[in-house]
């Protein structure tokens, strides 16, 4: 092989042609204009940048915001059922009269010995308190009266007919409906 011909400008080299320049794919590099050329993003890309994220965060917020209210006024629904239920077992393995109470001016629902709504409190739970949740009921207190059956006595409580419980948090609401033999059905 002779040396000069890898050389420029030897007979053998111009030959070939001159070396095809292939384009770069990807990213444009972007140069800012000052001195020595130093490579970055301009202002104007920064800002766009920026005001997307922003876009964005709030969208996320307002969409976790509505599923946080949602799961309120779900857990609220949950633990009233789960009061509920209590208050029945409670009749049954006591053999005594238990009310379940919903107080919508106190935002609580609360089992008590007894069906007076002045008993000895089982247990009790604040909608407003654990859930951020309003209480929404026709009547109040509300007594649903179980007797050790296991059945609602309505003569001894105060719900005669279906009655409707709202559970509200912010625009979401769920809701609990009692009928008169100790019945509860969620909504």
């Amino acid at each position: 092989m002779d040396p000069d011909s890898t050389r420029p400008g030897s007979p053998r080299a111009d030959a070939r042609g001159p070396t095809p320049r292939v384009p770069e794919r990807g990213l444009r590099r972007h140069r800012l204009r000052g001195r020595g050329g130093v490579r970055g993003f301009t202002l104007l890309e920064l800002l766009i940048v920026l005001v997307i994220g922003g876009i964005l965060a709030v969208v996320v917020i307002q969409s976790f915001s509505r599923v946080q209210g949602r799961m309120g006024a779900r857990a609220a629904q949950s633990n009233v059922m789960g009061l509920h239920a209590q208050a029945r077992a409670y009749a049954v393995e006591r053999g005594q009269l238990v009310g379940f109470v919903v107080d919508a001016g106190a935002d609580e629902v609360r089992v008590e010995l007894g069906c007076a709504g002045s008993g000895q409190v089982l247990s009790r739970l604040n909608l407003a308190a654990e859930f951020a949740v309003d209480v929404q009921a026709p009547g109040n207190p509300l007594i649903l009266c179980f007797t050790p059956r296991g059945i609602a006595d309505p003569a001894r409580g105060t719900v005669a007919t279906a009655t409707n419980i709202r559970l509200v948090r912010g625009d979401r609401e769920s809701g609990v409906q009692l009928l008169p033999l100790g019945q509860a059905r969620s909504q």
